[in-house]
Parts: structure tokens; sequence; C-alpha cells
């Protein structure tokens, strides 16, 4: 099964994801991704912080860019 690595971008900072984990697809690594940026901005909100403006920058055991999905896009506007 593929490895895929979450990688968080932070403005110019690149926090790096050593250990990675398995799907069985680049769509699951998407829907993980997106799951887990939910997931940190609400606990931001909590805490009064803002992060939003990250990204995952996700690449598979070769070192390919995969996605990359910014934090923002994973909140669905209003009407």
């Amino acid at each position: 099964m593929p490895r895929y690595f979450f990688h968080q971008r932070r403005r110019q900072e690149l926090f790096v994801d050593d250990e990675g984990s398995e799907f069985d697809s680049d769509r699951r690594a998407l829907e993980e991704a997106m799951t887990s940026a939910r997931e940190m901005m609400s606990e931001a909100i909590l805490e009064g912080r803002d992060v939003s403006g990250r990204a995952f920058e996700v690449t598979d055991d070769q070192g390919r860019r995969v996605l990359i999905l910014r934090f923002r896009d994973t909140i669905i506007p209003e009407d």
C-alpha cells in the first residue's frame, strides 16, 4: 500500500512529516488531509488562533508531490 507524507506549510516554513501514513489511493490521502485540516482548524479556533493560512503538501513515498491542500479550501462557503 502506498505511503503518503503530510508536510505542513506555514508561510515560508515547511514542517516535514517523517512517518507518513498508508492509504490505498491519492483520493483517500486527500480525504485524510481534509479531515486533518478541519480538525486542526477546529482546535485552533478553540484556542483563539487562526491556522486557515496553512496548507498540507502531500507527497508519495517517492517524494513526488501528490497534492497541495490549503486549509481554508476545506471550508464550504454558505450560499
